[in-house]
């Protein structure tokens, strides 16, 4: 059977190309000799094409520019703001109980200097220290390293107090310490690792060839930014010592992040939403007794199939049977179909019916773990006659890495006047 390819597997053969040709003139540079006088400007180039490539499809832009917006996005994250103001109030802890410490005059007393994180390299002493940080707030801080030096300035402080005072004493401010270094390891896992391992940093880098040789762009005024915009305008190495093979990698890494969200955005979860409105707008049929599920089954199905997708439906698994798989070259994707109020069928509980297709596509997941190019998401696709929304707009949650996804698609059986009542669904509380 002949596989016509589908939007996004067109995308990403242009964006293949557009890689390959970025490893190939890389080394191409390299057999010409790296040294000072080596001419990057070929090789910056073809980064420049690559990275017009992802901004002129706006499938691949909106996906970039979402990891270059990294950082304001962060500061709306709820885990992350929690960090924050757990990390504060320990910072105030501990500075609190240093102050209250009875020997801690002692310490003022002598005279030693304690560099100030918020304005290095300003020295204060260890009172006013400790009186600037019983205010702290990080995110009215602006040193890069502000935390990592606030930590270690408290544990210096701390230390110091043993001149002074017995050791035993201290142990209630040092019992503070391990919960204030996980936060800051937490802290550090947002803007670092998590940073880098989305494809932050690689998307910055990239954006700074790009800008550099785009007439159309401008970059900001500080000193480093406009030293490397003109050392790439002048084909010069920009991120030694390794330019060639830090920016080949870079563009490994957004071709790979690319790919992964490409076809669950554009691809599957596009498709679900059309089918969504379409079912909401045009969808007619009268249901047999307790049949509704079914038979909206077939029916996404059917759009599966024309959408690129092979369904494979109602397959046993152990003890169970799954809905639909939908299969594509690259991905195969779980789907949980559930209905409440339908068909007149019983069934009116919104909640049990999505924890229970949770439930069912887990074990169906484990039990299909070898199975080629399964995806890390799954669709509980939730037929009903009554306006559903979620809490929060959150229709997703990632357990067990594993990402569900919950759409709801309205069936209307009779005039609106006639509807059910609406209904709120939390995500948090839904997905076990």
């Amino acid at each position: 059977m002949q596989h016509f390819l589908v939007k996004n597997e067109l995308l990403t053969r242009a964006l293949d190309a557009r890689l390959a040709a970025v490893h190939r003139v890389a080394d191409g540079t390299r057999q010409r000799g790296l040294n000072a006088d080596t001419d990057y400007s070929p090789f910056y180039t073809e980064v420049a094409y690559f990275v017009h490539l992802i901004i002129e499809h706006q499938e691949f832009r909106s996906l970039f520019i979402d990891l270059l917006n990294y950082a304001d996005k962060l500061k709306k994250d709820k885990d992350f703001q929690q960090t924050v103001i757990d990390i504060n109030q320990q910072v105030k802890s501990i500075a609190t109980a240093l102050e209250s410490h009875a020997d801690f005059a002692k310490l003022t007393s002598q005279g030693e200097d304690y560099r100030n994180p918020a304005a290095t390299p300003i020295t204060l002493k260890a009172a006013e220290l400790v009186e600037e940080l019983k205010k702290y707030d990080l995110a009215n801080r602006h040193a890069e390293n502000d935390l990592m030096h606030t930590v270690g300035v408290l544990e210096r402080i701390a230390m110091d107090m043993e001149k002074h005072a017995d050791k035993a004493t201290l142990k209630p401010i040092y019992d503070l310490f391990p919960a204030l270094e996980a936060l800051y390891n937490r802290h550090k896992y947002f803007v670092n690792f998590n940073h880098g391992y989305k494809g932050v940093q690689a998307a910055q880098e990239l954006t700074m060839i790009y800008r550099s040789l785009n007439p159309l762009f401008t970059l900001g005024p500080d000193i480093l930014g406009l030293l490397q915009n003109d050392n790439i305008k002048k084909g010069k190495q920009v991120l030694a010592p390794d330019t060639l093979g830090t920016l080949e990698a870079d563009c490994v890494q957004i071709v790979a992040y690319l790919r992964d969200r490409l076809y669950v955005q554009l691809s599957i979860e596009s498709y679900v939403d059309r089918f969504v409105t379409y079912t909401a707008l045009y969808f007619t049929k009268d249901f047999k007794d307790n049949d509704a599920e079914g038979a909206l089954q077939e029916d996404f199905q059917e759009f599966l199939f024309n959408a690129g997708y092979y369904p494979i439906s109602e397959a046993q698994v152990k003890n169970g049977r799954l809905d639909t798989i939908g299969v594509q070259q690259q991905d195969a994707f779980l789907f949980e179909i559930k209905q409440v109020d339908l068909g007149k069928t019983a069934e009116k509980d919104v909640s049990g019916r999505v924890k229970n297709a949770q439930i069912q596509s887990s074990v169906y997941l484990d039990s299909l773990n070898g199975y080629p190019n399964l995806n890390h998401h799954v669709f509980i696709i939730l037929f009903t006659n009554r306006k559903v929304y979620f809490k929060n707009n959150a229709d997703r949650i990632i357990k067990n890495n594993i990402t569900f996804i919950v759409k709801t698609v309205v069936v209307y059986e009779t005039t609106a006047s006639k509807l059910k009542d609406d209904c709120e669904v939390d995500i948090n509380d839904l997905i076990l």
